[in-house]
């Protein structure tokens, strides 16, 4: 429950979190009174510290999928700022020093300010959407003194990484970074002290140590496929029918691009994404598998009937549509009524696939070759 709010609000404070979370069941041997009290509060704060970061009261997503790339190492800067800022208010002067002169560098820094923090026009400082006037930061530090003070720390032992950070963004703005190439977050001691060999960063991750991966981190393979599939099926919903070749090279363009949501995304993450929502539509063309659960079955029937005619009307097409989606109706019961499809049903998959030649007063299936443009960032949440 706390993952999904933070995915949906990007922040939360905790007294919000356990007004909205509720226990799912209490242990047998925990009285149900008990466990609706301390140890829920306790879950809750657990999962704060795995999916979160704490500033100024405030609880903020540790990964934004908004973010990533360059972009996720002005964030973790961004947050470090108001982590320093004595009251939770900052400048945005204040936020882009660091990388003053980079046209794209400061369009993320204010991105990114207006994603955490809301403007106060009379003093021009950005302050915590949730920071309430220091109401949150003074709760917690009045009820969790040790948990304030363990994250303060871990700012603190942050701070001369993510200021190694900015400075490799800031000597090549433009470069395809991942957000852990260049981290080097400190590790957890192993058994005796020491730190395991094997241990992985977390990149990205935002206060976290190494062995802290999280599900919302962006070394998450999830994480990363459900990105490559929103801007997949946005991308296709805009144009219907894509180039093949045409796509490929906008898919590899679009990983390097900094200003690209898919910046960084490893190429097999985002073939697999492709290959689970993309589906042949021509021997050099590409449409989405899935559009409607509920209607996909009919738009897979006008779509064989259209492949089956270079050229075709649209009462055609439905009506082979309508006989072929009968015929498997007839072959699980003979007794099944005769299919019909809405001509606004029609006209919706004829659209997207097809484009009507007013010459010839006839539909003909789309070529794919098409402008393609990164989709807006709005479509993708």
């Amino acid at each position: 429950q706390v993952k999904a709010l933070l995915q949906s609000a990007n922040q939360l404070t905790l007294r919000q979190a356990l007004e909205i979370v509720s226990p799912l069941s209490a242990p047998p041997q925990m009285d149900p009174a008990t466990a609706a009290a301390g140890s829920l509060e306790a879950a809750i704060l657990a999962s704060l510290r795995r999916y979160a970061v704490l500033v100024h009261g405030v609880w903020i997503a540790s990964y934004d999928t908004e973010f990533r790339g360059s972009l996720a190492f002005l964030r973790e800067h961004v947050l470090h700022v108001f982590a320093h800022s004595p009251h939770g208010r900052v400048t945005a002067e204040a936020v882009t020093t660091a990388v003053r002169g980079h046209v794209f560098l400061e369009r993320g820094v204010r991105d990114v300010l207006r994603s955490v923090a809301q403007l106060d026009p009379a003093t021009r400082e950005w302050s915590l959407k949730l920071c309430g006037g220091g109401a949150e930061a003074a709760w917690m530090a009045e009820r969790f003194p040790d948990e304030v003070e363990n994250q303060r720390m871990q700012w603190a032992r942050r701070a001369a990484d993510i200021a190694s950070n900015i400075e490799t963004i800031v000597k090549n703005p433009g470069a395809r970074v991942l957000p852990n190439r260049y981290l080097k977050l400190p590790l957890q001691a192993g058994a005796g002290g020491a730190t395991p060999a094997n241990a992985t960063p977390a990149a990205g991750r935002v206060g976290m140590t190494a062995t802290q991966a999280s599900p919302m981190a962006p070394t998450d393979t999830e994480a990363l496929r459900q990105v490559a599939l929103r801007f997949l099926r946005a991308t296709l919903t805009a144009v219907g029918v894509v180039n093949r070749e045409q796509m490929k090279e906008f898919l590899r363009s679009s990983v390097q691009n900094p200003a690209s949501i898919l910046h960084g995304c490893p190429t097999a993450i985002v073939q697999k994404a492709a290959q689970e929502c993309l589906t042949t539509f021509t021997a050099s063309t590409w449409i989405l598998k899935s559009v409607s659960p509920s209607t996909d079955h009919i738009r897979r029937a006008l779509i064989a009937a259209i492949k089956a005619t270079p050229a075709f009307t649209a009462k055609d097409v439905t009506a082979e549509a309508e006989r072929q989606l009968t015929e498997a109706a007839r072959q699980q019961n003979a007794n099944a009524p005769a299919v019909s499809i809405t001509g606004a049903a029609a006209m919706t998959v004829l659209k997207e696939v097809a484009e009507f030649r007013q010459g010839e007063k006839l539909w003909h299936a789309k070529t794919g070759v098409v402008s393609l443009n990164p989709p807006p960032a709005g479509t993708l949440k």
